[in-house]
């Protein structure tokens, strides 16, 4: 791990199951309001407080061991989603939902909030919105895809990254772009908003950057380690960092600067989650446990 200190920060921690984790694998990360971190795994859910791990799995009410996706809500409430279901932590407690219809998987692969406070859920067919705490009817128009990610902005929009392309939601109706409008795949994994006002969509050919009406497209041909993007997030200097499945990248808007398991000696290759929490420190999930610096 001492090559983790090229990358110019002043302190880079490592957490694994040698630290308590349930497992090494962190598909997502996220901090509560209370300044507490929690990281979803195969094996159950685990939240770090005061150096230490406390692990909740489906004996403390999870509606499932495997956990996709974290999301912390503006009322303090905790959502998890899992390869079951969807699950809430409030007040100490579980709670779960049965996401009722014809979906075919219970799979929870994202969750975000939207501006009126309404929880989206993105499953694998598609999409389910809760308000105070009541599974909605769906909307006409709706789109029947696998989401890969959410992103519930103030402004009121809802963008939906999927297999088939990314989507908008303007509030009434939903607005699709592909690869005929300036995407490099159709298959769109990650959607952030930069501090710029910029909207970067990792994709499995390359990371889009959407500004203006126009996407901007960036490969390896551009510096990037690898086509396939996983997720993009910003730190506290305005640059972009781009997950890979060959390690990370940091991009100054000008040339992007890579971090490697050859370059860098990173405890891991594929990097599959990532963002900034409130103190500025940024988080990287991967196969071999998560990584924070600041």
């Amino acid at each position: 791990l001492k090559g983790l200190s090229r990358l110019n920060t002043d302190k880079v921690v490592i957490y694994s199951m040698q630290n308590g984790l349930p497992g090494n694998t962190v598909n997502c990360v996220a901090e509560d309001h209370g300044g507490r971190y929690w990281f979803g795994t195969p094996t159950g859910l685990a939240c770090l407080e005061d150096g230490k791990f406390e692990i909740f799995t489906a004996a403390n009410g999870l509606s499932g061991n495997y956990i996709c996706n974290l999301y912390a809500a503006r009322d303090g409430d905790l959502w998890i989603g899992t390869m079951n279901g969807l699950s809430r932590f409030a007040n100490g407690k579980f709670s779960n939902f049965p996401l009722t219809g014809n979906s075919s998987s219970k799979a929870v692969y994202e969750i975000c909030q939207d501006r009126g406070g309404i929880i989206w859920v993105g499953l694998t067919n598609g999409i389910r919105r809760i308000k105070n705490r009541e599974i909605l009817p769906p909307q006409p128009g709706t789109p029947r895809v696998s989401v890969r990610h959410l992103l519930g902005e103030s402004r009121g929009k809802v963008w939906l990254a999927s297999v088939d392309g990314l989507y908008k939601y303007d509030g009434n109706t939903f607005t699709r772009f592909a690869v005929q409008d300036g995407l490099p795949d159709n298959t769109c994994r990650y959607v952030y908003r930069d501090s710029r006002d910029k909207l970067w969509i990792a994709t499995e050919s390359g990371l889009s950057c959407f500004h203006k009406g126009v996407f901007k497209n960036y490969t390896v041909k551009d510096g990037l380690p690898a086509n396939y993007c996983t997720f993009t997030t910003e730190d506290n200097r305005g640059h972009i960092w781009i997950g890979t499945v060959k390690g990370l990248s940091c991009f100054d808007g000008k040339h992007f600067k890579n971090y490697t398991m050859e370059s860098h000696d990173l405890v891991s290759k594929i990097w599959d989650t990532g963002f900034k929490d409130s103190r500025g420190k940024l988080w990287f999930g991967s196969k071999d446990g998560v990584m924070a610096f600041s």
